[in-house]
């Protein structure tokens, strides 16, 4: 594709499209537009890159635009995240709780990691955090819930992959907080389970085929 220049010439483009590797299944978008420079891939159809081009042209005209190596995990969950998913089936519940988990969870303790140099150990120290004293009045919190906020990380990720922000989901790398009873319980002691095994014995079937106990006194049945 060709502009005219101010003289009259032909000039390059600031937006080319090129396959992504043989063979051409998917597509990268390759901008030539400072401050721009660099290549944008991970889009499934030409259409998309050409569309996505389009964008970060016009972000970086209106001053709008900001470099993948400056963006941090926060402003990326918080500013461009949402807008990413305006199209999708999603529940007006289902946003505000991610939006929630977001806020309450992630940005206090790795909001500020740029999003590219975001790793597995950053991850691992989230989730021990959360687990140690990321509940209201810096509580620990249930292993449910911090999966939960494994699970919408993760989505998180995924979709900064896929515009060419991050390379790889670092949340593939990294064990999701186990799911364990947000109820706490005390162990009991060898002298409990003694006694709680002491019953009496029992004797006779129920006609369900279940046994039950028969006090021993002494007449026939």
């Amino acid at each position: 594709m060709e502009e005219r220049g101010g003289s009259g010439g032909p000039r390059q483009s600031p937006v080319r499209i090129e396959p992504d590797g043989p063979p051409a299944s998917r597509v990268e978008c390759v901008v030539r537009f400072r401050p721009l420079d660099g290549t944008y891939g991970g889009y499934g159809t030409r259409k998309e890159a050409t569309a996505a081009a389009a964008a970060l042209v016009t972000d970086a005209a209106r001053g709008t635009y900001v470099s993948p190596a400056k963006l941090t995990l926060g402003a990326y969950l918080l500013d461009e995240w949402p807008p990413s998913r305006e199209t999708a089936d999603l529940s007006e519940m289902t946003r505000d709780t991610d939006r929630t988990v977001v806020e309450a969870w992630m940005i206090p303790w790795i909001g500020e990691v740029p999003l590219q140099k975001l790793s597995a150990r950053d991850l691992d120290r989230l989730y021990w955090e959360l687990r140690a004293r990321g509940g209201r009045g810096e509580r620990p919190l249930s292993g449910k819930a911090a999966r939960n906020a494994h699970v919408i990380l993760h989505k998180a990720l995924y979709d900064a992959v896929r515009p060419g922000h991050i390379l790889v989901n670092v949340a593939d790398a990294v064990d999701p907080p186990a799911r364990d009873d947000s109820v706490e319980r005390t162990a009991r002691t060898r002298d409990e389970v003694r006694r709680f095994l002491e019953v009496p014995p029992v004797t006779g079937c129920t006609r369900s085929g279940g046994w039950r106990s028969r006090p021993d006194s002494g007449a026939a049945s």
